[in-house]
């Protein structure tokens, strides 16, 4: 039992970690990334090699 708790402190201690974490991940980067491979595929399409 006494383990149990202390599986579930932790537990609980790394889940407030993580929610509270702000996201390295910058979604206006990845739709303009995006952009420019939808754009790059676009003229590949157009002017294909050979």
């Amino acid at each position: 039992r006494e383990k149990l708790l202390q599986v579930t402190h932790e537990n609980q201690a790394i889940y407030q970690r993580i929610t509270t974490q702000k996201s390295d991940y910058r979604r206006e980067l990845w739709e303009e990334d995006w952009e420019k491979v939808e754009r790059m595929r676009d003229d590949i399409a157009r002017y294909p090699r050979g």
